[in-house]
């Protein structure tokens, strides 16, 4: 028969091979926990997001909601028409200024050529011709204007219509037709 001896597990050494079985149930319980951790975590992430996928899908689903995205689409196309619309202007107008005879310039070139005796009381503009009218003291300064127009680069045919005496003056009326002018305002 065999003694009990209470101390033997204290005086003996162990063997390297049953910690070896702790220790691999030890790291293998470690995985488990943080694999169940994970998947628990992972759940919960995944229901926090159903919760509010569910949430905006009625928010997007509402009749108001999706009238006002209607609404908000609408104004977005008639900015675009508009944002065109404007685009097409400025090339209008750059255009324009680009064809443009008459300008600041070309009313001092007139002016400078009118003589000292002789003022405008109406000049009226169109796309290829202007209307000058006048009074002068006498017939030689409405002929000299007249003349002195036809150097202007712009200028392409004068036409003195009209002179008619009023008391001590002579009215005066000349049309200018222009080079380069646009047909019917195309």
């Amino acid at each position: 028969m065999k003694d009990l001896n209470f101390f033997d597990a204290y005086i003996e050494k162990k063997d390297f091979n049953d910690y070896k079985q702790w220790i691999v149930l030890a790291i293998f319980g470690i995985i488990l926990l943080a694999i169940t951790s994970k998947g628990i975590v992972n759940h919960i992430k995944i229901h926090k997001l159903n919760t509010e996928v569910n949430r905006l899908k009625v928010i997007a689903e509402d009749p108001e909601t999706i009238s006002r995205v209607n609404s908000i689409k609408e104004k977005e196309e008639e900015t675009h028409v508009f944002k065109e619309e404007v685009n097409k202007i400025k090339i209008l107008d750059e255009l324009i200024e680009e064809e443009n005879v008459i300008d600041g310039d070309f009313l001092y070139l007139i002016s400078s050529r009118l003589p000292e005796d002789a003022f405008l009381t109406s000049l009226s503009i169109s796309s290829k011709e202007m209307n000058l009218v006048g009074i002068a003291q006498d017939t030689w300064s409405v002929a000299e204007f007249g003349k002195g127009l036809e150097y202007i680069h712009e200028v392409d045919e004068i036409f003195i219509s009209d002179i008619s005496q009023e008391s001590d003056f002579y009215h005066f009326n000349i049309n200018v037709f222009l080079k380069g002018g646009v047909e019917d305002g195309e």
